[in-house]
């Protein structure tokens, strides 16, 4: 005898117990790890200009609101190393902050992985100027896609924003195809760049900050397919439906 969907009674109490799964574990176990394991790493306060260490530091150095080894940022000075990778002998250059009086503050101490070329140190050089760069609080924030977010948080930003009147969300509407394009075409210049000649002769070599990226790389339609033309908020939404009902 045939059983017709009908007179089976569907199992909501399973429906409803996939959607709160996936609703919990696809927001709040980041939260679950971030108070269950504990951040370590260093941070820079661009307006009090100092670095923090997380980690143990000796010395008995200062301590900020958090408890953490905190130290001038003009105490920190940087170096290209070159680690070894791999068992198989693979090598690459990572970017090293330390203090000064490394023999002090023992720990004062932070490597930074530079994963765009293995074997030259003008990524590190890049990557130490950026720091630098972000460190200044007298100028806007380096207007890059990593800190557009935080742009609205810096007074400084949204005073030269506002001035030049920089597009809020000009990074999040470009497609991420251009923006490889964009880091090809600038790791290219980077790699060949001469750091040391720049460093030696500023006036020859040394090449002024790109202020206003909007109006260099403007956003470009063609790396949008039909789907992605579509507004942010719906596919978003879809993308939250699916993930409820489903969990992926």
């Amino acid at each position: 005898m045939a059983v017709l969907f009908s007179d089976v009674d569907f199992p909501w109490w399973l429906l409803a117990a996939t959607i709160g799964w996936n609703f919990f574990w696809l927001n709040f176990r980041f939260a679950l790890n971030f108070i269950f394991n504990k951040f370590k790493g260093a941070y820079i306060d661009r307006e009090k200009q100092t670095i923090s260490f997380t980690w143990h530091v000796s010395g008995n150095p200062a301590k900020n609101e958090f408890g953490h080894a905190t130290f001038p940022l003009s105490d920190i000075e940087a170096f290209a190393s070159l680690q070894l990778r791999n068992q198989n002998g693979g090598s690459a250059y990572a970017l090293c902050l330390a203090h000064k009086d490394h023999d002090s503050y023992d720990g004062a101490f932070l490597q930074i992985s530079v994963p765009d070329s293995a074997h030259n140190t003008n990524f590190c050089q890049m990557e130490w100027e950026l720091i630098q760069r972000f460190a200044d609080n007298t100028l806007p924030l380096p207007d890059i896609p990593d800190l557009e977010k935080f742009r609205q948080l810096d007074p400084v930003t949204v005073a030269y924003d506002k001035k030049h009147q920089r597009p809020k969300f000009h990074w999040r509407n470009m497609h991420v195809k251009q923006q490889r394009a964009i880091e090809a075409e600038i790791e290219k210049q980077v790699n060949s760049f001469f750091f040391n000649s720049a460093i030696a002769d500023p006036e020859r070599y040394a090449q002024k900050e790109l202020e206003k990226p909007w109006r260099t790389w403007k956003v470009d339609k063609k790396y949008f397919t039909d789907e992605e033309a579509i507004p942010l908020w719906k596919r978003r939404g879809r993308v939250v439906l699916r993930q409820l009902i489903v969990g992926v």
